[in-house]
């Protein structure tokens, strides 16, 4: 079943080392939120083209 579904993870705090890690061998986009809201990319999948849906 994950294997149709896309997600991401937000995080206000960060992600540790081993999250981040873990997120790039599933290929899962990390961002933290900044303190007005934007999302910002934290691993590779977050800045690959396609990670903003275009």
């Amino acid at each position: 079943m994950t294997e149709s579904a896309a997600f991401l993870c937000l995080s206000t705090a960060g992600h540790s080392e081993e999250a981040r890690i873990r997120a790039d061998a599933l290929d899962v986009p990390l961002f933290l939120l900044d303190p007005t809201g934007v999302p910002r990319p934290v691993n590779g999948p977050a800045d690959a083209p396609d990670a903003d849906g275009a």
